[in-house]
């Protein structure tokens, strides 16, 4: 599916779907685009920074009021095997997402200060 439906899947709404990395859904959850080589299955959680993406004011605000307000966080996921790419911008013609709809998580940590390293904890659904 392409990156608005996967948000969409969640009931959150891309204004701008070249650019965003994270919206708010419907229920008041956040819902993120995060990288699979960014899980670390030992720990449960994904740990990414702000400052990676070419766009990240949005995901600013919206990371430190989910940290601060303890939104749950949904996550969808790119589908790309290669290493990190500069800037991560997944935002390409025949890209596919998919939201994991077996995991959600909440932001534990943000630090604006190491450019905008946030951690997403997270947990499987009915576990």
């Amino acid at each position: 599916m392409n990156l608005a439906d996967a948000f969409a899947h969640f009931g959150a709404r891309l204004e701008q779907p070249h650019r965003q990395t994270a919206a708010l859904a419907s229920d008041g959850s956040l819902v993120l685009l995060l990288w699979a080589q960014l899980y670390d299955a030992a720990t449960s959680s994904y740990t990414d920074w702000t400052e990676a993406y070419e766009y990240p004011f949005g995901m600013r605000y919206l990371v430190q009021g989910a940290l601060t307000l303890r939104r749950p966080v949904r996550i969808v996921h790119p589908d790309y095997k290669g290493p990190m790419p500069d800037g991560r911008l997944p935002f390409s013609p025949g890209n596919r997402y998919f939201p994991r709809n077996e995991v959600v998580g909440h932001i534990v940590s943000y630090s604006p200060s190491e450019r905008g390293r946030f951690v997403v904890l997270c947990k499987e659904v009915g576990a």
